[in-house]
């Protein structure tokens, strides 16, 4: 990343202003070993390779994730995310991403994740070939992968100088003052009279969170969940697919509460979910047809 911005600036202000634009998608930069045999840990990884694949390499297509959790609808692998529709990723430029696990041209102004998947030989010998890949013992890494990623044409220490202004411009947030500055924002969003199905749903998840984590405070949070709980149940008149989803995974927290509210919430979700079966069945989408159904049942036992 380019100046001293932290991530959550760069993130933000790639997604502004596109409501759809659940996330952003950025590339590897590949780094080798340096021609290092042997681990030198008296210095830190940064400073000991500096020197990596050329930008525009094929071997930096592959792209890593940032994304809002409660967008997505599951994991296909750690570099590939499905999004709920109509949501999707962008690039760096804002641009809508295809779904897909790579992508070019390689874009590294704002973001970018150094990626140094081999480090010395030695490292890569007693630590990685020895741990094996994350997903499993039956794809093991080879010296065949260490000479494909031991990629040392170009010199960039750029991350060196992003760490040096980053450190000028951070500050430590404490414990009284992270506490703080989301109480405030969790006050002032629950004043909106008009805050969407989502933002309910995540302030109810704070406020119950809160709850549990300062019993001496459990009042004022039981305050705080049951406004939420009012504010998701009068968002039910402009709801989204993707909003109708949200809630039906959350459903399970909140129909454990023991506020009046919840009854209204289960009655108007069986009547939400009712309508989504309707559409789908228009739509011939018999899967999630079927999947509204069996939701349907259960929440008629409860």
């Amino acid at each position: 990343m380019t100046g001293g911005g932290g991530i959550s600036e760069v993130v933000d202000e790639i997604l502004d202003n596109d409501d759809n634009a659940a996330g952003v998608s950025f590339h590897f930069q590949i780094f080798g070993s340096n021609g290092h045999e042997k681990a030198d840990f008296s210095r830190g990884v940064l400073e000991r390779f500096t020197r990596r694949a050329p930008r525009e390499d094929e071997i930096n297509k592959y792209r890593k994730n940032i994304a809002d959790p409660r967008k997505i609808d599951y994991f296909q692998t750690m570099h590939f995310i499905n999004l709920l529709a109509p949501f999707y990723l962008v690039n760096e430029n804002s641009n809508p991403l295809p779904s897909s696990v790579f992508s070019l041209p390689v874009l590294t102004k704002k973001i970018v994740v150094n990626h140094y998947h081999v480090k010395s030989k030695e490292e890569y010998t007693n630590t990685k070939m020895r741990r094996g890949w994350p997903c499993g013992s039956e794809n093991p890494y080879t010296y065949e992968e260490f000479h494909r990623h031991d990629r040392n044409e170009e010199f960039d220490d750029d991350i060196l100088n992003y760490r040096a202004a980053r450190a000028e411009n951070f500050s430590l947030e404490s414990d009284e003052q992270r506490f703080i500055r989301v109480t405030e924002a969790l006050v002032e969003t629950l004043s909106d009279k008009k805050i969407s199905l989502e933002t309910a749903l995540t302030c109810r998840a704070l406020s119950t969170y809160l709850r549990e984590k300062f019993p001496s405070d459990a009042d004022y949070w039981r305050i705080c969940e049951e406004t939420a709980l009012d504010a998701i149940l009068k968002s039910f008149n402009k709801v989204t697919d993707a909003e109708t989803r949200l809630l039906i995974r959350d459903l399970p927290n909140i129909l454990r509460l023991p506020y009046p509210v919840v009854k209204n919430i289960h009655a108007v979700t069986l009547n939400l979910i009712e309508q989504m079966m309707n559409f789908y069945r228009q739509s011939i989408r018999w899967k999630d047809f079927v999947e509204m159904d069996y939701l349907r049942d259960v929440l008629k036992l409860i």
